[in-house]
């Protein structure tokens, strides 16, 4: 994971990413909750960009329910992943589920929909 890490850096880096306020976009909160835990367990240090992040499926909820922005935090998301994202927006899957480069793009579709 390390590794990864520094080629994300890098990435980021090379993009001119790094010289910008940004924040990443998850589906969920799995793959950044990991990351914290792996990176105690095998003592390496996680830049601060990737301790952060938004995740769309709260995002997501309280666009549906026309909640109180500063109350996001509090919100417990009712859809249960991407594919139902999707659906609700009125979406069809586009490529595979699981596929990195599919989910990542139907996802910024589900961002795109919810933003409008």
């Amino acid at each position: 994971m390390q590794e990864a890490i520094g080629q994300v850096h890098h990435f980021l880096e090379s993009k001119g990413i790094l010289s910008t306020e940004f924040v990443f976009l998850s589906c969920g909160d799995f793959d950044g909750r990991t990351m914290k835990r792996e990176s105690k367990h095998k003592q390496f240090e996680v830049p601060n960009y990737l301790k952060r992040w938004i995740n769309i499926k709260k995002v997501f909820q309280s666009a549906l329910d026309f909640s109180d922005a500063n109350t996001i935090y509090k919100i417990h998301t009712v859809v249960s992943g991407m594919p139902e994202m999707l659906q609700k927006s009125g979406l069809e899957l586009i490529g595979k589920h699981h596929s990195g480069i599919d989910d990542a793009r139907n996802i910024a579709r589900c961002v795109i929909k919810t933003l409008e």
